[in-house]
Parts: C-alpha cells; structure tokens; sequence
C-alpha cells in the first residue's frame, strides 16, 4: 500500500520590535495568513479574541491580506493590533488607573517590577516595550544610588555596648568626643609618652590614654629651650616719637 507524503516546512517570523526570528513548522508547502495567525498566537500565548496580526514580507514589507497563502521559507514581520471590540487598557501616560509601572516605582517609592504575564500578554506591542522600558530603568535612577541611612544606631546604646574608639560605654562610635583625635597606628608603645588631653599634639591609644611621640616631646621642649634663651631686644637706644 502507497502512503501519501507531505513535507514539513517551516516560516521564520519575528515581531516588529524585536531583533531575532523565530521558526513555526508546518505541513505543505504553503499555509493561510489565518492559519499561521492562529499558529503564532498559540505558541506567543496572545489572546486572539483581543488582538488581530498584521503580517507583513520582511523583505518586500507588503502587509498580506487575510485570503492570501504564505509560501514556506518566507520571513515575516509580525504586529500586533488590539482589536476595535476589545477592552483597551489605559495607555502608559495614564499611571493612575494603568497597571503599567511609573518609572519602575509604586507611589510610596518602591520597585514594582514587571506585571503579572497574563496582564503583560494583553498588552499591545508598543506597550509592553514602553513597560519593559520603565522598569529597567528603574535600577538607573538617582534614588537608588542616594546612600541608605541607618537606623541601628539611634537612640541609646546597651550597657554592653563599649566604643572600638575610646572603649568607653555611653555613646555609640559614631558619636564619640574622640571621633576626631588621632590615633597611633603603627606607632609603637616605646615610642610614645603619656600626656593630657588638652595637649594639641595629643593622640588617643588604643588603652584610653592621651600619648604624644617621645620625638614630638622632645622637639617642642628644644624649641621652648631656645625662645628662653633668645637675648631680649634692646631698646634703651630707642626712643618714641611724640
């Protein structure tokens, strides 16, 4: 018994705002502008009772008409068009009713994110680009670079806390009085001398004590040494004129 054989062929179709084409088989040689709508709205989950496709020859750009064939190997640009008995959402200009995000954010200033994808299927093309649009650029927006204050560090700190700065408890690190002092890193103990806290060249040890260098003492008392030891000026030659 002879068997009847038909070829597989296939239909390379991309929307117009896309770059990449995607391929939809088939059996014949040719198939029907409604039949390869109904293909491409199955595979796109596009609800048909909402939207109608335009197709067009990506080469020749002619829109086919509904009564027409599409040979197999062609390329075929895709548009969709809401239909004139379909319940239209509101465009993305209107924020308030749509259920398009704002500039990636909510009213109180958080990300949304995308949209549900049964939402997001009913939209038309241009607007599930201007959508796609909105929240990418969401993660662009000054705000989100702003730095985040932190509120752990307000209000009194527990007993156990004690400052890594002065190891003192009372205060949290950012609020302690030797926020400025400087510190002896790197210097070493031998090398230091304790001192007062009102010494201008004063620095904070990590025990709590006020040390300055032993070199930096022994600078300032030479120099002291030396303006003790500078002759007076002397004025007796001078005199003052009236």
């Amino acid at each position: 018994p002879s068997s009847r054989f038909q070829a597989m062929s296939s239909i390379h179709y991309k929307f117009k705002a896309t770059l990449e084409y995607k391929t939809l088989t088939f059996n014949g040689l040719h198939i029907s502008v409604n039949d390869l709508k109904k293909e491409i709205c199955e595979k796109e989950n596009i609800k048909a009772e909402s939207f109608d496709l335009l197709l067009t020859n990506a080469h020749t750009k002619r829109q086919y008409n509904s009564d027409e064939f599409i040979p197999r190997n062609s390329s075929v640009v895709v548009q969709r068009s809401p239909r004139d008995n379909a319940v239209k959402l509101p465009k993305v200009q209107d924020s308030t009713n749509s259920g398009i995000v704002s500039k990636g954010t909510t009213t109180d200033g958080t990300c949304k994110g995308h949209m549900g994808s049964a939402q997001f299927n009913q939209l038309s093309e241009e607007e599930r680009i201007a959508h796609i649009k909105e929240v990418s650029a969401f993660k662009y927006q000054p705000s989100n670079f702003q730095k985040k204050s932190s509120s752990i560090l307000w209000g009194p700190p527990p007993p156990t806390y004690q400052c890594n700065r002065c190891s003192q408890s009372g205060h949290w690190y950012k609020n302690c009085p030797m926020l400025n002092t400087r510190r002896t890193t790197g210097i070493t103990m031998d090398e230091l001398m304790e001192t007062t806290a009102d010494d201008p060249l004063a620095m904070l040890h990590p025990s709590g004590k006020f040390v300055v260098p032993i070199m930096h003492w022994k600078a300032r008392q030479q120099k002291k040494t030396e303006l003790s030891r500078a002759p007076e000026p002397d004025n007796r030659n001078g005199y003052v004129e009236g």
